[in-house]
């Protein structure tokens, strides 16, 4: 997000960063950030959510892994202390931004051009996750991802 923050100057006139790391990321804390994201958010705004953690699948629905939760596939553990991606996309609809981009952690090497845009990061990961999965974990896994609307500029160098 380091990155984001520095080049975000030349693209927009404030922003705002809210940082969880570690044991502050808990499932009470990250839905609070969200309701504060909520709160202060408007129209004009991009809103970009960037998570470097664990995620699990449990009986078709997907988690966000909080810090508190040890159990990546008991669905009682999960409902408690992780966050479901109906409760990621209620705490998303909330928020006024018309402009929203989720990003699942992936090492990503810098932009040849000075510039990434949300249609590029989307492309990367299209193409980047599968190849890394198979080298990495022995089997592909297929990112899902969605776009509408018109690309925009992330960073510019």
């Amino acid at each position: 997000m380091e990155i984001l923050s520095r080049a975000a100057g030349r693209l927009f006139a404030g922003t705002e960063v809210f940082t969880l790391c570690d044991s502050d990321a808990t499932r009470s804390a990250v839905l609070q950030t969200l309701d504060e994201v909520a709160q202060a958010a408007r129209p004009e705004d991009v809103f970009v959510f960037y998570y470097a953690g664990h995620g699990t699948v449990v009986e078709d629905m997907y988690y966000f892994v909080t810090h508190e939760n040890t159990r990546l596939y008991d669905q009682a553990a999960l409902a408690q202390d992780a966050i479901s991606m109906q409760e990621v996309q209620r705490e998303f609809s909330q928020i006024r931004a018309l402009k929203q981009l989720v990003v699942k952690a992936v090492r990503t090497g810098a932009p040849r051009d000075g510039k990434i845009t949300v249609y590029e990061l989307k492309a990367y990961l299209d193409d980047q996750v599968p190849i890394l999965t198979e080298r990495n974990r022995g089997e592909a896994q297929y990112p899902i991802t969605f776009s509408r609307g018109r690309g925009f500029p992330l960073i510019v160098n």
